[in-house]
């Protein structure tokens, strides 16, 4: 699936940057999420969706000065609504959870066309079973070097994360991977090289930690179908400071590797309105000692 693996497991965070804040008196409009094409190295254009209910709004910007001076080039009115943040944009084409509902749409931003796949189960789209942040995140979208995966789960599981990896032309599923860790338990997840990261809320109560929850690089060979079979609990795995202080939830996380960043739209307060949008640069480990 991947080849010779060009990077390690995840180290520190080398650096952060802030792209720009986010206001508004509609809580609504100050979650969303954004993102660069993974795929595509000729495109420099940025996307943003705002809110997670009931979305069908896609802003393109040339490129990132102007998506920080909010200037916009285009804007997509989609023949569907989308739910949550777990969106991408990957080799010309928008990926997205439809809203309370089990489907995930790809939309051709060329042709202006779509198509569909049904995630199977029951309860795909049961509030119980989303991340930490709510906000209609049951379905995530990831996507890597190898393409792009889906992140969900279901009353069949009881609620533990199915990594799926999937065409990214016609949305067929290649390979199916169950795991015991619980959605619920995490903020956000995002895939490098085929390990899955999670954003959790640091246990004294500030800031943000990075978990390294599972990697396709721990299955069998040659299997299309991968049943984690290890006991590792939240308290036992290592941690990464993401965010050393605050209290910011992160609403939506995309890591995009063709910049080697992770795009976040961090919610400062509700309250007061306010989001910021950072990406983080990270270090490796050497491949031969990755972490656990």
């Amino acid at each position: 699936m991947y080849g010779e693996k060009q990077t390690g497991e995840i180290m520190r965070v080398r650096e952060k940057t802030q792209v720009k804040v986010v206001q508004s008196n509609r809580s609504n409009h100050i979650i969303g999420s954004w993102m660069q094409d993974g795929y595509n190295e000729s495109s420099v254009k940025v996307w943003e969706m705002r809110g997670y209910r009931k979305l069908s709004t896609l802003v393109e910007y040339n490129n990132i000065v102007t998506f920080m001076n909010r200037i916009t080039s285009h804007s997509y009115k989609l023949p569907f609504y989308c739910g949550g943040t777990g969106h991408v944009v990957y080799n010309s084409s928008f990926y997205c959870p439809a809203f309370k509902s089990d489907k995930i749409y790809r939309y051709d931003l060329r042709t202006n066309t779509y198509i569909y796949t049904k995630l199977k189960g029951k309860g795909v789209h049961n509030l119980l079973y989303g991340y930490s942040i709510k906000g209609f995140n049951n379905v995530d979208i990831l996507s890597d070097s190898a393409g792009l995966w889906v992140l969900y789960t279901n009353q069949d599981v009881a609620g533990r994360i199915i990594l799926l990896k999937i065409d990214s032309v016609t949305m067929e599923t290649h390979f199916i991977a169950y795991t015991h860790s619980r959605q619920t338990d995490y903020m956000n997840c995002f895939m490098v090289e085929g390990t899955l990261y999670a954003l959790v809320a640091a246990r004294h109560g500030v800031g943000v930690v990075i978990q390294r929850v599972w990697s396709v690089h721990d299955s069998p060979e040659h299997s299309n179908t991968f049943e984690d079979t290890s006991a590792t609990t939240i308290s036992s795995v290592h941690e990464i400071s993401l965010e050393p202080s605050g209290s910011s939830q992160i609403m939506s996380a995309d890591y995009n590797v063709r910049y080697a960043r992770l795009y976040t739209w961090n919610l400062d307060s509700v309250s007061r309105g306010k989001a910021t949008l950072k990406w983080f640069v990270f270090d490796f480990s050497e491949r031969s000692t990755p972490l656990k």
